[in-house]
């Protein structure tokens, strides 16, 4: 029984001792910890968040029309009619987009003597995507260019009617002339027409009238008055009524205004520090008058950027402290695991004064903690591990089926 045994002791020691040799084949280190040659390595970064804010802000101008003091009278009361030139700003949307970055003090290395041996897969950021697992997708670059354009136009709400001209009507006027026919004289009227300019009152009627007269040839055509045999029907009725209805707007402009909005676009980046629950910063001043202002410019109210977070990663940090304090009074070896993110759930939020325009809950991994992977999931070649490179976090960790 004794000479079984001692085969058997024999092979279980040599296992552990090849068990520990591959343990230990193995090692992931911080770039800055790095203090002898390696041969060779696999070289990947934890993601920080890059933080881009987005504003579009419309300055609208609105513009009276040449008969809007005329307006009650011919067209009656009509609250959408614009009494006087105005210019004014107004913030019409704002995004919040979270974007990966390289955090340059956060470079790894996982070095050994058999890496060729090991199925690790890094996106082409330079993050971990995943170990002994393709990743379930391809990630691309994230640093696509982006262009903003500084204004585009937006069309007018209502149009400036130019193809009629109603400034001016025909006046004739009766001369009597005289004129001698033989012996005898007659008087002789001679009738002269002449052109003179109305008055702004008798263009608002006309134009007023030509409204009502638009009306009344649209609500003919929708109940079919008339000869219907005559009446057009189907699409063509439809072209029709479009047709007036544009018509009607361009005279109507006259009355009521035109208004005109132009969108220019504003982006802000930053890549947040986080020392505190809560960091607000100015980032840009606002006035309805005179736009988006930098933050010297004491025309407009303050802009703040307020980012707080939740500590729900300092449970995590304080284990992983007395995890260290243990290890060093207990003079144990340093555990080498693979680095991950655990981010730190954090609210974005865009205000104006005290006011809220936006806001957006992200996931923060600078904010959060590094925690570490045992290294010996390596050698295991049926656990799969995927990453997210957008965080560092780990996403799963599953059993492959054989």
């Amino acid at each position: 029984m004794k000479k079984l045994l001692i085969p058997i002791i024999l092979i279980l020691s040599i296992g552990l001792f090849t068990s520990c040799s591959r343990q230990l084949d193995l090692a992931v280190v911080n770039a800055h910890q790095v203090k002898s040659y390696m041969p060779q390595y696999i070289a990947y970064y934890l993601p920080k968040t890059k933080l881009s804010l987005e504003l579009q802000l419309t300055k609208i101008s609105e513009q009276k029309g040449p008969y809007a003091d005329y307006a009650d009278e011919f067209l009656g009361s009509n609250e959408n009619i614009i009494k006087h030139n105005h210019t004014y700003w107004q913030i019409t949307d704002i995004k919040i987009k979270t974007t990966p970055i390289r955090d340059t003090n956060n470079l790894w290395f996982i070095t050994g003597k058999t890496l060729q041996a090991y199925n690790v897969h890094i996106t082409q950021d330079g993050f971990l995507a995943s170990i002994n697992k393709a990743p379930e997708q391809q990630y691309s670059l994230s640093w696509q260019e982006e262009k903003f354009v500084e204004q585009s136009k937006y069309k007018s709400v209502t149009q400036n009617l130019t193809t009629v001209d109603r400034g001016y009507k025909e006046v004739y006027d009766t001369i009597f002339h005289v004129q001698e026919f033989d012996t005898t004289q007659r008087v002789v009227p001679v009738i002269k027409k002449r052109l003179i300019k109305k008055s702004p009152r008798e263009q608002a009627q006309e134009i007023a009238n030509e409204i009502f007269t638009l009306r009344d040839d649209r609500t003919a055509l929708l109940e079919g008055e008339g000869d219907s045999d005559y009446l057009p029907d189907g699409q063509a009725i439809k072209v029709m009524i479009s047709g007036l209805d544009k018509l009607e707007k361009q005279y109507l402009s006259l009355f009521v205004g035109r208004v005109d909005k132009t969108s220019y676009h504003y982006k802000y980046v930053t890549v947040p520090d986080i020392k505190n629950y809560l960091t607000k910063a100015m980032i840009f001043r606002f006035s309805p008058q005179y736009g988006l202002l930098p933050i010297t410019d004491m025309r407009g109210k303050p802009i703040y950027l307020e980012i707080e977070t939740f500590g729900t990663t300092k449970p995590l940090k304080n284990f992983i402290k007395s995890q260290d304090l243990l290890r060093r009074i207990e003079k144990l070896p340093y555990y080498k695991g693979i680095a991950y993110r655990v981010p730190e759930i954090a609210m974005v939020r865009i205000l104006l004064d005290n006011k809220l325009l936006a806001q957006k809950q992200i996931l923060l991994p600078q904010a959060g903690t590094i925690a570490r992977l045992p290294i010996d999931i390596f050698r295991q070649k049926n656990i799969q591990v995927e990453f997210d490179p957008h965080t560092g976090a780990i996403l799963s960790i599953d059993s492959k089926q054989k």
